[in-house]
């Protein structure tokens, strides 16, 4: 009895010191932890999930049911809101069309000038798209959090790669400079958190705009996996990795033998490998999670939807992996049990 209750015991033990150390990801490969710093809750910067595409339903149903000609012409915020919501499923000369003519009328917007260049994008046109953003860039330089650029580096390498299709071969895109890690006091180690953060927080926008693949998403995200696994996490560059082998089909960079080399080296340091289930959610198909399918409500902004997704995950775990009740009143039971025949075999027998 007593050898039962120690197996039961140590398998709850192991549950719970299993879900302790999903968290336990903030080594780098030179062995620094972070896990629970400020740094590290300063730039939470790979807050999950990233779409691999946009609630297209709802955009279109927003499209539908504003009337272009019917809004006002100074209404200009629902005008451009159609422009935006017009570049979701793909309608992107259209959404061009009324960009071009609102900026005439309010040059001075950020949303409309932003928009403009990144729909300029969308339309093949990346040296107008550079020009506008360079000038907005300057104008706004807190714009998207200061993460601006990122889209510009973008820009710069789409007109490289124009021009020269092996540039991609010599370059990496984003030029990030993170080859050994800074000393975790040092500004240079703020400034390269930040850039990394930057990344990912652009990312979020850009893969549902990228199928795949695509050789720039590929050199960025080869260089970012990279850049978090020698500054912050062995675990997370694992996980970015995953999603730059989607667009590196061909395997140019290596990521498949550098995500190989992480899971050993992550092994050693006793930090749980990402399961094929744990990465999908990190990179999901948009309408694979039914809370996209949620289209009378509008998010504010990406990272508004996205809490909504993650409280629904959560939620869905929970769910799917409940609280392991069943085993504690297995343990009650027999323990319970247990102490009844102690009490018994001490309890003298009554005389006859």
């Amino acid at each position: 009895m007593c050898k039962q209750l120690t197996v039961l015991f140590l398998l709850i033990s192991w549950q719970g010191a299993q879900a302790c150390m999903n968290e336990y990801g903030a080594v780098n490969l030179s062995g620094r932890d972070l896990a629970g710093t400020d740094i590290a809750q300063t730039y939470p910067f790979a807050e999950p999930p990233y779409f691999r595409s946009f609630n297209r339903v709802f955009s279109e149903n927003f499209v539908a049911s504003h009337d272009l000609s019917a809004v006002p012409a100074d209404d200009y915020k629902t005008r451009s809101d159609i422009a935006f919501h017009l570049t979701r499923p793909g309608r992107y000369r259209e959404s061009l069309a009324i960009l071009q003519s609102l900026v005439k009328h309010y040059p001075h917007e950020y949303n409309i000038l932003s928009n403009l260049g990144t729909v300029y994008e969308l339309n093949n046109m990346p040296d107008s798209a550079l020009r506008i953003l360079r000038a907005t860039n300057k104008r706004f330089p807190e714009g998207h959090h200061g993460s601006e650029w990122f889209h510009l580096q973008v820009l710069e390498a789409k007109l490289h790669v124009r021009n020269d299709p092996d540039w991609l071969e010599q370059h990496r895109v984003l030029d990030l400079g993170i080859t050994e890690a800074s000393p975790d006091t040092s500004q240079r180690f703020i400034v390269n958190m930040k850039k990394l953060w930057d990344a990912t927080y652009q990312l979020h926008e850009r893969l549902p705009f990228t199928p795949a693949p695509d050789p720039i998403l590929a050199n960025i995200l080869n260089e970012l996996g990279d850049a978090i696994a020698i500054e912050y996490s062995m675990l997370e560059a694992y996980k970015f990795y995953y999603i730059g082998m989607q667009y590196d089909t061909s395997d140019r960079y290596g990521m498949r033998a550098k995500q190989h080399a992480l899971a050993e080296a992550m092994k050693k340091a006793n930090i749980l490998v990402p399961t094929a289930a744990e990465l999908r959610r990190f990179f999901p198909r948009a309408d694979s999670i039914p809370l996209i399918r949620d289209h009378d409500t509008q998010y504010s902004s990406s990272e508004k939807q996205m809490e909504r997704v993650l409280a629904y995950q959560e939620a869905e775990l929970d769910r799917r992996n409940p609280f392991p009740w069943n085993w504690v009143g297995a343990a009650v039971v027999l323990v319970a049990g247990y102490l009844y025949i102690r009490r018994i075999k001490r309890e003298p027998e009554p005389e006859r």
